[in-house]
Order: structure tokens, then sequence, then C-alpha cells
């Protein structure tokens, strides 16, 4: 993936590949399937964002879906540093869902309303420890949590942990996962290539430079899967 800011907004690009072969029967079965996002964001109000999304992804089956959300930054309240939070509507149109299992709801589920909120709660220089939540409804089927935390050094190595709670999962409707947590570590890369700022503020945080991030992950599925990345 690539973001590029501009005056205008901050524009993304995310291709993805993927493979998941197992037998007919299995929930993850989905074979081979690849896809592009794209996605635009831009400030209404210093503390106001917006951003739009598209999706396609295609292989056994395809998808086509947009979101569409906003991310308020109100900033420090109490004990939570750069406090932040949105509210999204996502999966608007048709998911990428195979139908090789009769659990499963497509991917992404569609139209899946979805509350979140981040927050630093050690910020002490060279580190940063973030804790984030996402609440939302796939399909107005299921209730999904997600809790993260993220460690940092320097601003060049992340340590990310995420704890993952399904409501069709604990009753049994879809088989659960074996370990409800999923694990990350990224290296942050700074360019050489510089870009054209005015501030001399902007130079001085670093921003007239690109940066690359990389990233291994790996996190427990049902049914004794892995997905590993």
């Amino acid at each position: 993936g690539i973001t590029i800011p501009t005056r205008a907004g901050v524009f993304t690009t995310v291709g993805r590949f993927a493979t998941s072969y197992f037998p007919a029967d299995r929930d993850l079965s989905w074979g081979t399937l690849g896809g592009l996002h794209l996605s635009f964001a831009k400030d209404l109000f210093p503390e106001l964002y917006i951003g739009l999304g598209l999706g396609f992804e295609f292989g056994a089956d395809w998808g086509l879906w947009g979101d569409l959300g906003f991310m308020h930054l109100p900033g420090d309240i109490g004990f939570m540093k750069d406090f932040r939070w949105g509210i999204a509507m996502r999966g608007l149109g048709k998911g990428y869902d195979p139908a090789v299992s009769s659990y499963s709801l497509a991917w992404p589920p569609t139209f899946t309303p979805a509350v979140a909120a981040s927050f630093s709660l050690i910020d002490k220089d060279p580190f940063l420890l973030t804790v984030s939540g996402d609440l939302s409804f796939p399909t107005f089927q299921d209730v999904r949590l997600q809790l993260g935390t993220e460690f940092s050094a320097a601003d060049l190595v992340f340590l990310d942990v995420n704890f993952n709670a399904d409501l069709r999962q604990l009753a049994g409707w879809d088989p659960a996962r074996s370990l409800p947590l999923g694990f990350g570590l990224s290296l942050k890369i700074k360019t050489k290539i510089p870009t054209k700022v005015e501030a001399q503020d902007a130079t001085e945080r670093g921003w007239n430079q690109s940066e690359m991030k990389v990233t291994a992950a790996a996190m427990a599925m049902q049914e004794g899967i892995w997905a590993i990345g």
C-alpha cells in the first residue's frame, strides 16, 4: 500500500493477495483471492476528518463495496492523551463470499456500522503505548469487539497485540477462534528522498521525508487455523 498526502486531502491505495486452501466444508476455504482498496480522507476542521473508500475483491467470488465515516480528534482528555474516536459505515455493497460454508458472513460483512476510539496511555519519549477499541455490527447479524495495544520505541519499532471477541462464535453459531489474539511486529524506515514543504516546522518534524513500514503479523482463526502475513 501507499499513502500520498496532498493539499486536497490524503489518498491511499492498498493491494491485497491471500491464499486459503482447506477442505470444501471448512469455514475459511476461500481459495486464492486478490483485491484493491482506494480511499480518500480530508479535514473539514482541524479536529474533524471525513473519509470514504472503495474496495474490490476477486477470486472464487467477487466483491465491490464502499466505506464512509468520520474521525474526531478532541485531544487530551484526563489520563487519555491524544484521544480520537470515529464512526463508520463499512461494506456498502457486495462482499466476497464463495458460499463454501453455511457459517460465515461475506468478507467484508456488508452494511456494517462501527464505532472506534484510541488514546495514548504512556507517552514519554522515546516510548509510546496506545490503546484502541473497535465495536462493529456486521450485517446487523453479529457483534464484534476488537481491543488492541501498540507499543512503539523511538517511532521505529512497533509491537501490536489484539484481542478479538465475536458474538456468533461465543454463542456457538460459528466455529470459535482457537485463540482470540493477534500479534504484529513492524519496522518503520525513513527514506532519504525529501519532498517540497514550505513550513520550517514541517522540516524539523521530518515531514519533508517519506517513510516505509514493514510488518509481520499472525492471528489465530477458527478450527485451529492460523493466518500469517
